[in-house]
């Protein structure tokens, strides 16, 4: 009896004690993918140019489920909840996180108090549970990603996509070419027709240009009227202007509109590296300038002035 006692005794110790581990571990997991989330949040909101405040912190506890979320000086002593530092600013952002571990095993508790197998069925059903919010968790995190780097109205990447590939593909010592374009007329449809028929402008170029596209190429929405196309693969001057023209022929088709058919262009300015540039901002500022040009000759596209080296 007295060896039935123990053993039954170890045996739920064991059981406990694996809980308990499990607990901590979820805890662990969900404080983490809550600094996730913050980080990305913090780098969406600024680079929209938000400050830190009630209305900043407000947004953050709604759209990235960041529990009583709120900006403190930086070095503040919090009681409890996490921190993260905003880069460039004297605050920290604090909320107070989810320990989803411990909630799920708090409301489970009271059947742990049952029999033996009442007690290891709850055990293995806490087990079942945690595993399914952990992939929550992780679901939850990747679709914050997503959402950071997607423009919200064409579905398209957005500026901070189109960085990340761009400094990915310098950082791997690899080629890169961008078609930097920007639509004539577009300001005729909003004073026409309106903001909304300028939104649904934006996202059938955005579909039209996602078709030309190639496995690898990312199609991103700058900002405003401003597209890019961006490829990392190897490619070459024909086949950009080839791109390009294509772009063109694709945009120059009708677009209807609240009944009316209107039709726009796109000035496109091309550059490619190492050609034209040695950095991800040369890049840019090069396919910005070659675009300047374009417009210029209003329409079309025109490649990036090659970069002269010095004594050559």
């Amino acid at each position: 009896m007295i060896l039935s006692f123990a053993a039954l005794c170890f045996v739920a110790a064991t059981v406990v004690g694996a809980a308990l581990f499990a607990v901590q571990t979820i805890d662990h997991s969900a404080v983490n993918h809550e600094v996730e989330r913050a980080r990305v949040a913090l780098s969406v909101l600024t680079r929209q140019g938000a400050t830190p405040g009630a209305d900043m912190a407000a947004q953050i506890a709604h759209d990235y489920l960041l529990e009583d979320a709120r900006f403190v000086p930086a070095g503040s002593e919090i009681e409890s909840g996490a921190t993260l530092i905003v880069p460039g600013t004297g605050f920290e952002l604090a909320w107070s996180p989810r320990l989803l571990g411990s909630e799920v095993f708090l409301v489970l508790a009271p059947l742990r108090l049952m029999v033996s197998a009442v007690f290891l069925g709850g055990v293995a059903y806490l087990v079942y549970r945690m595993y399914g919010i952990t992939r929550q968790l992780e679901e939850r995190r990747r679709q914050a990603q997503t959402l950071a780097a997607q423009d919200s109205l064409t579905g398209l990447g957005n500026r901070l996509a189109f960085d990340q590939r761009l400094d990915a593909a310098f950082a791997a010592n690899r080629s890169a070419a961008l078609l930097y374009l920007d639509l004539d007329g577009f300001k005729q449809v909003n004073d026409t027709l309106g903001h909304s028929a300028g939104d649904e402008l934006l996202r059938i170029v955005g579909t039209r240009l996602g078709r030309l596209a190639r496995d690898g190429d990312l199609v991103v929405r700058i900002g405003g009227d401003e597209f890019g196309i961006l490829r990392t693969a190897p490619t070459s001057r024909e086949e950009l202007a080839e791109l390009a023209a294509d772009v063109g022929l694709a945009l120059g088709a009708p677009f209807e509109l609240g009944g009316k058919v209107f039709g726009v262009k796109a000035s496109i300015g091309i550059a490619l590296a190492p050609d034209d540039a040695d950095t991800s901002a040369a890049l840019v500022q090069a396919a910005d300038e070659a675009l300047y040009r374009a417009k210029a000759m209003r329409g079309g596209f025109t490649f990036a002035q090659p970069v002269r080296l010095t004594g050559s």
